[in-house]
């Protein structure tokens, strides 16, 4: 493959790339619904993980904190 072929190639997958972090973005923006905007009546991010631990009174990970 020579340099120029080369080039074209990377520019190609660098636009393609830009591309679709833009309509994903434009998505995201249309649809008014960040990531990670799914807390629960606890406040807990279910989408990282957590879920509330009555004992404790708080959000936890139950694979990095038993909830007892």
């Amino acid at each position: 493959m020579n340099r120029r072929t080369y080039l074209a190639v990377v520019i190609m997958i660098a636009a393609s790339t830009l591309f679709a972090v833009y309509v994903s973005l434009r998505i995201i923006i249309q649809t008014n619904q960040l990531v990670g905007e799914d807390r629960d009546e606890h406040g807990c991010m279910s989408s990282a993980g957590y879920s509330w631990c009555d004992q404790k009174q708080k959000c936890l990970r139950a694979w990095e904190e038993q909830c007892n």
